[in-house]
């Protein structure tokens, strides 16, 4: 009988302790919307359930529709969250924001939002004291203006993951090595047609604007929150924060190339769209449950998220919108609304303050979906192949909304001054045009068509950093380092004019000197010929 090597037990020993070692692991997100917390909660179980001891600083506190996971430790700081009051402003505001057509603008403001926080939060001794006795081997940043967390990440010493809730923000290519596409796909701020639709005056402004921005948050935004944490902290030095971002392990992104524009990537750029989709559906409630398997020709879903409520919406808009649904008696219609619907409804409608939005979108008898397009309603729609009716109000919505229309899977409609007519034929044309469920079966194999699943595929990303302590010079690219004019080789083309301007004026001296001593050699040979035929005569 063969005896066991004794170094392959001692091999596989020491390996247990290294696979299985739970990480101290920051999730941080003091400015968080429920969407977002929703998008990052699945992320943060499954670490969890790795056997990782997570945190999570936000300030969205867990309700009835947000499951708490026992291995998740939550810590809202209590000034912060206090005048935050879990909220952001009004849902109203968006909509006349959009309606005034102010959305561009505040883009720009909401860096004060992260300064407002980055000074509360240190503001806040209790906090700090949280801070100093804490330790974490990974901070995960997200990055809606919440990057007063990369001060944490420095306290730490520990690695940085840059999550983010959509696809690629403006400040990416020059903070975190993304290749420059403006030329042919815009900011999702602007929403420009991809490619050679654009004309010159959008792609000039979708060139421009990602510079601008770098130029805020390197001179001004940046600045501002290293000193809030100096001060705050009590340090004497600390590394700007542009270096602390550009040095970030993995930049993840809640998309995908089916619900996206074609894209370049770095090798720490991680997509993993569609990993809020859940493997376990939550039962609906008795009389909802009643109310959907009484329906004969099946029924559409309506939500409009959790910050842009149907109610927000103004009166007239509103009443265009109901004129078209109580049209369709032969369809049922669950509407999930946070907060009353003032009218006398018939009773094909179900209006609840909340429904589990998966089981419903994965529910045989669905038939569409009308959703303001946010990203996690999209990706869960795309999954559960239920074609959508967009009415996009804020952020990146718009963009979601026509990838969605661009596929042939929904109908985009502008929800300011939307009027009966238009979401009547739209609700007409999703539930009986199979264009749309077409269009939808298609951007659905593709969408789930991977290797493994886009929440596996974050967790092994992100213990693949933890294994690998050198990992970021083998993944992040080069452009990090460079400046802005640079990575746009903006000194190499205002050479390369020079250098023909120079070639240019140096042709034309030469020309010129030339054409003058003709003109010279001309003018003294005519004189001579008149001085010639004055001595003969």
């Amino acid at each position: 009988m063969k005896s066991f090597p004794i170094h392959l037990l001692w091999l596989t020993f020491l390996n247990v302790p290294l696979a299985c070692r739970g990480e101290n692991i920051l999730v941080y997100g003091a400015i968080a919307t429920p969407s977002i917390r929703i998008s990052m909660m699945p992320y943060m179980e499954a670490l969890a359930d790795k056997g990782h001891n997570v945190t999570y600083v936000t300030n969205i506190k867990a309700v009835d529709n947000f499951s708490k996971h026992p291995g998740i430790h939550e810590y809202l700081p209590k000034k912060w969250t206090a005048l935050l009051s879990s909220s952001w402003e009004e849902e109203e505001t968006f909509y006349s924001v959009r309606k005034n057509k102010g959305m561009i603008k505040s883009w720009y403001e909401l860096p004060n939002l992260g300064v407002t926080a980055c000074e509360n939060l240190y503001s806040d001794s209790e906090f700090v004291e949280w801070v100093k006795s804490s330790n974490f081997d990974l901070v995960i940043v997200e990055s809606l203006v919440n990057e007063c967390g990369y001060g944490l990440a420095h306290l730490f010493g520990a690695k940085l993951i840059v999550y983010c809730s959509t696809t690629i923000l403006p400040p990416f290519n020059d903070a975190l090595g993304f290749p420059v596409e403006s030329p042919y796909i815009s900011d999702f701020i602007f929403n420009f047609p991809p490619g050679n639709q654009m004309s010159f005056l959008e792609r000039f402004v979708n060139a421009i604007n990602p510079v601008v921005y770098t130029l805020i948050r390197r001179h001004f935004y940046l600045p501002s929150l290293e000193e809030i944490t100096k001060k705050g902290l009590g340090l004497t030095e600390l590394p700007s924060f542009a270096d602390i971002e550009k040095n970030a392990s993995l930049v993840m992104l809640t998309t995908h190339f089916s619900l996206d524009y074609p894209r370049s990537m770095p090798p720490n750029a991680i997509l993993v769209g569609g990993a809020v989709v859940s493997k376990m559906k939550k039962p609906l409630a008795k009389d909802l449950k009643e109310f959907i398997d009484q329906s004969d020709n099946g029924f559409v879903y309506i939500s409009f998220g959790s910050l842009a409520e149907f109610t927000s919406l103004e009166e007239s808009v509103q009443q265009e919108f109901l004129g078209a649904v109580v049209k369709f008696s032969n369809v049922r219609f669950v509407w999930k609304s946070s907060n009353p619907i003032k009218a006398d409804l018939p009773s094909h409608i179900f209006v609840t303050k909340w429904v589990p939005q998966q089981t419903l979108l994965a529910h045989p008898k669905i038939k569409a979906f009308i959703t303001h397009a946010g990203m996690g309603s999209i990706t869960e729609a795309i999954h559960f192949s239920v074609p959508m009716i967009c009415t996009p109000i804020m952020a990146e919505q718009d963009l979601n909304a026509r990838m969605v229309a661009s596929r042939g899977a929904g109908i985009v409609l502008e929800i300011v001054g939307l009027k009966s007519e238009e979401l009547e034929h739209a609700i007409s044309e999703v539930l009986n045009n199979e264009k749309y469920r077409n269009g939808m079966t298609k951007m659905t194999e593709l969408f789930n068509d991977r290797q493994v699943s886009p929440l596996e595929n974050a967790v092994w990303w992100t213990e693949y950093i933890l294994r690998h302590d050198d990992s970021n010079s083998w993944l992040r690219s080069p452009s990090v380092d460079q400046s802005w004019w640079i990575i746009r080789q903006i000194d190499v083309w205002i050479t390369a004019f020079l250098i023909v301007m120079s070639v240019l004026i140096i042709f034309t001296y030469i020309l010129y000197m030339c054409l003058r001593n003709i003109a010279s050699l001309l003018r003294n040979n005519r004189r001579m010929a008149n001085t010639i035929r004055k001595k003969t005569e």
